[in-house]
């Protein structure tokens, strides 16, 4: 299931918000658990976010819900509501680089809230509203990866990222257009990355006709192993930084 936004998957997260500009959430197909309000300006302080936890089986209850908040761009100054019925368990972590602001220097952050004692039955949701002092100005992006655990001991993962996708061939020529009405975009090309299974050739020769119809300049395609294939099939730009500075270590 691709991640869209504001939305999360069963196999992954969560929660997220999409900002002017900060934050963005990975999709589900399935439940919607979901963060509110879906957007915060970059930096914003004294607000709330909202987590809505639906339940989606039928033959139990959800029991905990444990939200993990990013600390490599820490929210700040979490403070949670007090939720009837529900026990919240707050756990802080010493921040690997500190955060400087107004007040002084902040070293520690909120990283987890775990809610347990209360109970959502079949069809219902529960809102879990947690207040922050202020939100990182340094990223586009937030998630919250989230477990939520089931009475009959189910749980939930929500724990995967939003990932970078592309268009179909198909699907080329409706998000060329819809670019082309985006006063402050211009689209110079098109890109490809083959899969690394088959010959890049037919992908690269596709992409370059595709180029070539829609009356565009660039073509990015090609790496290391398949550049000189590339070039041959008209490639612009090509992403050779392997043969250049070699292997570097996977994170």
């Amino acid at each position: 299931m691709s991640p869209i936004r504001t939305t999360l998957r069963r196999a992954g997260l969560v929660a997220g918000l999409t900002s002017a500009a900060v934050l963005a959430a990975a999709g589900a197909a399935f439940a919607h658990v979901t963060v509110h309000p879906e957007s915060y300006a970059k930096g914003a302080t004294d607000g709330v976010l909202t987590f809505r936890v639906p339940n989606e089986e039928d033959t139990a209850s959800t029991t905990k819900v444990q939200v993990f908040l990013p600390t490599d761009h820490p929210v700040l100054g979490v403070l949670v509501t007090p939720q009837a019925g529900w026990t919240a368990k707050v756990t802080h972590t010493t921040l690997k680089t500190p955060v400087t602001t107004d007040d002084g220097t902040i070293t520690d952050a909120v990283s987890e809230i775990t809610w347990t004692g209360g109970t959502i039955g079949s069809g219902q949701y529960e809102d879990f509203d947690v207040a922050f002092g202020q939100l990182p100005d340094d990223t586009d992006q937030l998630s919250f990866k989230t477990l939520q655990t089931y009475s009959d001991g189910t749980v939930v993962r929500w724990i995967e990222e939003p990932q970078k996708g592309g268009a179909l061939p198909e699907q080329v020529d409706a998000l060329y257009a819809a670019v082309r009405e985006m006063e402050r975009l211009r689209c110079e090309g098109l890109m490809c990355i083959p899969p690394p299974d088959q010959d890049p050739r037919p992908h690269f020769r596709a992409l370059r006709q595709m180029r070539d119809r829609l009356g565009l300049r660039e073509l990015s395609m090609g790496m290391t192993a398949d550049f000189e294939v590339a070039i041959e099939e008209g490639a612009t730009i090509v992403r050779i930084g392997t043969a250049i500075f070699g292997e570097r270590p996977r994170r």
